[in-house]
């Protein structure tokens, strides 16, 4: 069964923590062999046990608490994560929690915002993100295994693997099953044709089946902010501070979860303290005065380290590994439960066409291909998860601090420049050609900022400028950068970074097209005169039209470059 809306939310706060799953502890009814034993109820292991219940395979589930969790992390599925969800059958369990649909995400730096749109063509319109509180969401997938048929799932402690015999696993065995420790306390073995470990980043497993080499680069802090409103509803909110990211997203109709990134192996010591000196003034304003509530309440202040684990399997007979066990990126993009639900279907479709899993030799010839076909969508999740965390902090080198803003003013340009990137953080387009081609964009128009800056000095928004001078012939300003300028300042600007673009676009393919602009093509400013005064101080005419070899005569449009586009707005 899984939990209903009316069941857990009536305007209250009883749907706050939901009821344990009961241990299935008939041991009697238990088979002398399973077809599959899966270690750890979490988004994978539950994920996996429903859908090879589903598939007819007698399937133990063991997790250690049974309980809901609570955790900092885990609490917005991206919507190709929402995708592969419907594709295993659990798309329900995003339901009866108080989630909350994503729809894309806002960006913030020195003043500036986006607004950048998940692109969503030609999905469903249940497609989006979703977020909610992370037990909730795991005790409805546990719920949904429970209620699979062909599926035990019971609390226990799972102590080691074991061969054969029954005793401990070693190096060169085949892997026959566990022993686990049972509600009771009693030390039990049970036995498996295939067993799949994902028990966590905190897993004592994974050193049988991974080379594992785990960094720290950060913490996260946690603070839940109530009363508030997020400047933009159903999006989740990055704030490229300093000294690094501040991350704002809704958990409830009622809730915004708040996580502080704090670089380093320690945390500050006083560490309410630097929430306030540091980081408050970092926070938009409209969210301040919750985020100084939150930290009145010190014991609400959650801490959790951040960890990165290249998945580097051992290929061992009987045994696979999935999930935070094996594989860890840094957890700013929310990328985690994608590639996890990914493995998943991706497991579940290489083992469907066995009649049974009891031949452990044709069981890992069909699996062997597993850690290889998963690389396309978690290496480039994995990519730019720990490459945008890199970006994004704040160090005071100045070519970085340059890196920095041309990533957020990339994103801010609009059409490819930002469905492309969005799309690979959202798992709907997770392809590393298209991933090593934003990267390259990204530098070239970096570098061509540098080397091509706007001819005329901008004007601040402040004053008449931001008013506009109206008139039925007045081509409005642009808002660019956080700046005014007239709309042939723009063009030049924008045409010459364009121009180094093109070269790249031109011999690639950009597997998420650019949205149709509706704006008419920029017209040819008319020819007017200006006085000028020579080297004798006499007025003279200049003219100002374009000529041949002039920067708005190249004949590349601005459309997508020098304007925002549909699925992208920049203010200041």
């Amino acid at each position: 069964m899984c939990v209903t809306p009316n069941s857990i939310d009536n305007g209250t706060d009883n749907y706050q923590t939901l009821p344990p799953v009961p241990s299935n502890d008939a041991f009697e009814t238990d088979p002398e062999v399973w077809d599959l034993i899966v270690v750890g109820a979490g988004v994978a292991g539950n994920a996996l046990a429903h859908k090879l219940g589903k598939d007819g395979r007698r399937v133990l589930l063991l997790e250690r608490d049974l309980s809901q969790p609570d955790r900092i992390v885990g609490e917005l599925l991206q919507p190709g994560g929402y995708v592969m969800l419907q594709k295993l059958g659990l798309e329900h369990c995003v339901t009866g929690i108080d989630s909350i649909k994503v729809t894309g995400y806002a960006l913030f730096k020195d003043g500036k915002h986006a607004v950048v749109e998940y692109p969503m063509e030609g999905y469903a319109p249940d497609v989006a993100g979703r977020s909610f509180h992370h037990g909730r969401f795991v005790q409805n997938l546990r719920y949904a295994a429970a209620a699979t048929p062909n599926v035990t799932i019971r609390q226990a402690l799972v102590k080691r693997l074991i061969n054969a015999h029954a005793t401990e696993w070693q190096e060169g065995e085949v892997v026959k099953g566990v022993m686990y420790k049972d509600n009771a306390g009693q030390d039990r073995c049970a036995s498996a044709h295939l067993t799949i470990v994902c028990d966590g980043m905190y897993s004592n497993l994974r050193k049988h089946l991974s080379d594992p080499t785990i960094a720290s680069p950060s913490f996260f802090v946690g603070l839940i902010l109530k009363g508030a409103a997020l400047p933009y509803p159903n999006h989740g909110h990055v704030v490229l501070a300093k000294p690094s990211p501040i991350l704002f997203y809704p958990i409830s109709s009622k809730e915004i979860r708040c996580l502080v990134d704090v670089p380093g192996a320690k945390l500050p010591a006083d560490l309410p303290a630097y929430l306030r000196t540091t980081v408050a003034p970092e926070v938009p304003e409209s969210l301040r005065e919750a985020f100084l509530a939150a930290l009145d309440d010190s014991e609400q202040i959650r801490t959790m380290q951040n960890k990165q684990l290249p998945a580097k399997p051992l290929r061992q007979p009987g045994a696979l590994l999935l999930g935070d066990a094996f594989n860890m990126r840094h957890p700013l993009t929310g990328g985690g439960m994608t590639v996890a639900l990914s493995d998943c279907k991706l497991l579940c479709d290489m083992l469907q066409p066995l009649p049974a899993f009891s031949d452990p030799i044709e069981t890992s010839r069909t699996t062997a291909d597993f850690y290889t076909r998963r690389k396309p969508l978690s290496a480039t999740i994995n990519t730019l998860a720990n490459a945008l965390y890199k970006v994004f902090c704040f160090t005071g080198d100045k070519a970085h601090e340059e890196m920095r803003s041309a990533c957020f003013d990339y994103l801010s340009l609009g059409g490819v420049y930002s469905s492309g990137p969005i799309s690979l953080l959202s798992g709907l387009n997770p392809k590393p050609s298209v991933l090593v081609m934003h990267f390259a964009m990204v530098a070239v128009y970096g570098v061509g900022r540098l080397v091509f800056p706007p001819p005329l000095a901008p004007r601040p928004v402040d004053g008449p400028a931001a008013a506009g001078r109206g008139g039925p012939h007045h081509r409005p300003h642009h808002l660019v950068g956080g700046f005014v300028t007239q709309p042939h300042e723009e063009d030049q600007s924008f045409q010459r970074i364009g121009r180094l673009l093109k070269q790249v676009k031109s011999t690639k393919d950009f597997s998420t097209p650019p949205p149709v602009d509706s704006r008419p093509a920029l017209q040819p400013v008319a020819e007017t005169s200006r006085p000028v005064r020579d080297s004798n101080h006499t007025a003279k005419s200049l003219s100002t039209s374009p000529s041949a070899g002039s920067p708005s005569s190249c004949g590349l449009q601005t459309g997508s470059l020098g304007h925002p586009s549909n699925n992208v707005s920049l203010a200041r």
